[in-house]
């Protein structure tokens, strides 16, 4: 139903003389370099509502002082990308089965360095249940605190929402799967389905928001999105046009109606 704006790669690699893919680059950029040149069209693609930015693997030695990837950096990530560029929604990390993390490092540690930098989605890393695990013990264990797994969650869902991407049924269903959950009831992820897992009981409870609480944060948010949908199309598209209603508040219509019996168009506008 929609369809989502990435910029990448942040903080940007024009100048890099390597491929991540095949190992570890550094580019030799200062801050005012990059603010000067590379942060130009992410702070254009922000502006302009993109969902989503991908982080690099690219280090920036003169700027964070070491050559830890920038797709592990909370100084690129939260202080720069989120606290100085304002950029609120998804990051998602260039893919992590890439020679210039997986040389360096496991999967685990890989993806839990990632998310503890400000990353809400890692992307392929060579092991996936590994790295999944990585993250959920951390989580378990208080390394990392529920609420950063939340908010992460709320990012990912506001886009999914707004997209369209979530039906009205699959909220509900959402919904009935989250309500009142314990952590025990935490499934395997799909990638990898198997049995669900039978947790040892913790000493401090994670509490599962529900879908309807989720929505309910969202919803400030939700009532700003304008959105315009032209339809071309025989007949009212009744159904579409409700589905997007449900999703969003501030919604025009202006549907396009072929009548084929008198061989002309009329134009059905709603707000």
């Amino acid at each position: 139903m929609g369809v989502s704006g990435a910029v990448k790669h942040f903080p940007g690699q024009g100048s890099s003389k390597g491929d991540t893919h095949v190992g570890s680059v550094d580019i030799d950029s200062s801050i005012a370099r990059l603010r000067k040149t590379d942060f130009v069209p992410f702070e254009a693609g922000i502006a302009a509502g993109a969902d989503f930015a991908m982080v690099s693997h690219i280090s920036v030695s003169k700027v964070t002082e070491s050559a830890e990837p920038a797709s592990m950096s909370e100084l690129i990530m939260q202080t720069i990308l989120r606290e100085e560029l304002g950029f609120q929604k998804i990051i998602i990390t260039d893919a992590f089965d890439m020679a210039s993390i997986t040389e360096h490092y496991t999967s685990a540690e890989a993806a839990l360095n990632a998310f503890q930098g400000g990353a809400d989605i890692i992307l392929m890393p060579e092991d996936f249940e590994e790295a999944y695990q990585a993250v959920l013990s951390a989580v378990k264990e208080g390394t990392v605190e529920m609420e950063r797994l939340d908010a992460s969650v709320l990012r990912i869902l506001a886009v999914k929402i707004q997209r369209g991407f979530l039906t009205k049924e699959q909220v509900k269903s959402a919904e009935k799967l989250t309500d009142g959950a314990e952590p025990s009831q935490t499934p395997e992820p799909s990638a990898t389905p198997k049995a669900k897992i039978k947790k040892k009981s913790a000493k401090k409870q994670i509490g599962v928001a529900t879908a309807k609480n989720l929505l309910e944060s969202l919803a400030g948010y939700l009532r700003i999105c304008r959105i315009l949908c032209i339809i071309v199309a025989v007949g009212s598209q009744e159904q579409f046009r409700n589905n997007l209603k449900y999703f969003y508040q501030f919604l025009t219509n202006i549907t396009l109606i072929k009548n084929e019996e008198e061989n002309r168009e009329k134009v059905r506008h709603d707000v």
